[in-house]
């Protein structure tokens, strides 16, 4: 049985791949044209066993930190770019999440 889900689990991520992969760089070229700065974000983050590692994701946010204050994320935070909102929502900004040791 655990080996029947593990042949769906990768047929439907090759699958997932495969029609998400040609998205990926037209999402690159967008976020070039929105913002200058990097097209990527290295986010840090905590896994199994308390085990602290890096990760890729879409930028969001331009590229000058700006004073905010006592908020963490607001909602309407002047941070984030016109198509970084798009991603946001989408949760497209999630797609390349590569782990980077």
């Amino acid at each position: 049985m655990l080996l029947v889900k593990r042949f769906i689990d990768i047929i439907l991520s090759l699958i997932g791949l495969v029609i998400l992969t040609p998205l990926m760089p037209v999402i690159c070229l967008l976020i070039k044209l929105d913002s200058r700065g990097p097209v990527f974000y290295l986010a840090d983050r905590v896994g199994k066993d308390m085990r602290e590692f890096k990760m890729f994701k879409f930028r969001t946010m331009i590229d000058t930190p700006i004073e905010m204050g006592e908020s963490v994320s607001p909602q309407y935070d002047p941070r984030v770019t016109a198509f970084g909102r798009f991603l946001r929502r989408t949760k497209m900004n999630e797609l390349p999440q590569l782990k980077y040791s």
